[in-house]
């Protein structure tokens, strides 16, 4: 017997991701950096019965740097 899986996503997987980081360099040293991140639903379970939904996450980081000093905040 052979089990077709075809078209079945391995649990824990998102069809979509995506990443979007961005960083602006400002004076004196200073820089702040804003990103996310993307994943839609995805199945929880290996033969896709149960789903749980996408989510997004935002993150962000200011860093000052003098020298060969730097100092960050994520």
């Amino acid at each position: 017997m052979i089990l077709n899986l075809r078209g079945y996503a391995p649990g824990l997987t998102a069809r979509h991701t995506e990443r979007t980081w961005f960083t602006l360099d400002l004076s004196k040293g200073f820089s702040a950096s804003a990103g996310e991140r993307y994943l839609s639903r995805r199945s929880v379970d290996q033969f896709d019965h149960f789903f749980m939904g996408g989510f997004v996450t935002w993150d962000a980081s200011v860093r000052y740097r003098k020298r060969n000093i730097e100092y960050r905040s994520m």
